[in-house]
């Protein structure tokens, strides 16, 4: 996978239940930082030629801290408004594998990582995700009091990006 594959608005799964990736250009990439990458929990209604409530909460967070790209992919690609749903949800070996791909591929394309999956992701979805991004740095929008990291709705829009896991005092 090459930098140039994040130049397409979305990729989703041929049945359009899955979406792997969404991009959205900020800008003409003049400034300071290039691409932030946002990894939340499932797409809803976003998709090549739509934005929904989450990915412009994410558009503005990625330009007022001066990003000329937006790369979202999700801990879990099915497409649903609810959360839930990722439950029942069972994805082939292929499909996994290929949104730990993307996954990856994203995060390593990117200047600024951001986990932003919340409270309702499921644990067992989150632990593979961060298993694929292991080794990289990991932001997020602060963390839940569970130490989940804050969805962007949850997330003042004054927020900085911070490292995630939190570093710990002793």
């Amino acid at each position: 996978m090459t930098d140039s594959l994040f130049d397409q608005p979305a990729i989703l799964s041929s049945d359009r239940n899955l979406l792997y990736v969404l991009t959205r250009r900020l800008g003409r990439g003049e400034g300071e930082h290039e691409t932030v990458n946002f990894i939340m929990c499932n797409p809803s209604t976003a998709h090549e030629e739509t934005d929904d409530p989450a990915i412009r909460r994410c558009m503005d967070f990625a330009q007022r801290w001066g990003y000329h790209r937006l790369i979202v992919t999700n801990v879990d690609p099915f497409r649903s408004p609810y959360v839930p749903a990722l439950q029942s949800t069972v994805l082939s070996a292929r499909e996994r594998a290929t949104n730990d791909r993307y996954l990856r591929a994203a995060a390593e394309s990117s200047d600024l990582v951001v986990v932003a999956y919340g409270q309702d992701a499921p644990q067992g979805i989150v632990e593979r995700a961060h298993g694929v991004l292991a080794g990289l740095p990991l932001h997020c929008l602060g963390v839940n009091a569970d130490g989940t990291p804050r969805h962007p709705f949850r997330a003042l829009g004054t927020q900085l990006p911070e490292p995630f896991p939190p570093r710990r005092v002793a």
